[in-house]
């Protein structure tokens, strides 16, 4: 991943905002694999590799002038959209991850009710990359997105010391439910639609933000 971050995340070239994020969080998360903190590491192993597997693969799609998944092409297509924010095309990508790839992604290595504890805990190397997210997009593209990502992450701004904000907790949440909703058959057809509704509610959400100024 730092080799793509060095080649894409250039002041001119907005698809290397993602990589930045991506890039800060996978530092974080080998060494705490390698930690021992997690009751199943394999498991959290495997989580590392589907996520980086799913974004490369449809990054690759998007750069051949393939068909890249539905989340993908449209957040890649903000990429080369002059007129808009790096911080609302980053934000794109990341909601695109957390909120379509990763329930895929936790489905795809058949994770269960007690893979939960290492799931929040793999979570949290996000909330831990913040200040480096931050600090690398602000040095790469001129944006300082310290005060969302300090609200959505880390709470600070809403005075909660102890847990990261209620925002980002539904969203893993949303993330491992939806997981659970796609490994049963009862119930994959209507967590498929959520997830989209999910998916396309948050960009509208995003599209407000950027008119009001605030990514």
């Amino acid at each position: 991943m730092s080799d793509l971050r060095s080649e894409l995340s250039k002041a001119n070239n907005y698809l290397g905002t993602f990589p930045i994020a991506f890039d800060n969080i996978l530092e974080l998360v080998g060494p705490s694999i390698e930690s021992g903190i997690y009751e199943h590491p394999e498991w959290a192993s495997d989580l590392a590799v589907e996520v980086v597997r799913l974004y490369v693969g449809n990054l690759h799609e998007y750069v051949i002038g393939g068909k890249p998944q539905a989340q993908w092409a449209q957040a890649f297509a903000l990429t080369t959209a002059c007129d808009r924010s790096p911080g609302r095309v980053l934000l794109g990508q990341i909601l695109a991850h957390l909120l379509v790839d990763f329930p895929y992604a936790l489905e795809n290595i058949d994770t269960t009710v007690g893979h939960t504890r290492d799931f929040y805990t793999f979570g949290g190397a996000l909330v831990d990359a913040t200040p480096a997210i931050v600090k690398d997009v602000k040095r790469t593209y001129g944006v300082d997105l310290g005060p969302l990502f300090t609200a959505w992450f880390v709470g600070d701004l809403i005075g909660d010391s102890q847990a990261t904000t209620l925002l980002f907790q539904s969203t893993r949440t949303a993330a491992l439910v939806n997981s659970f909703g796609l490994q049963n058959p009862a119930t994959r057809g209507v967590t498929v639609a959520g997830i989209n509704a999910l998916f396309q509610t948050s960009n509208v959400a995003l599209d407000v933000m950027e008119k009001l100024g605030q990514i």
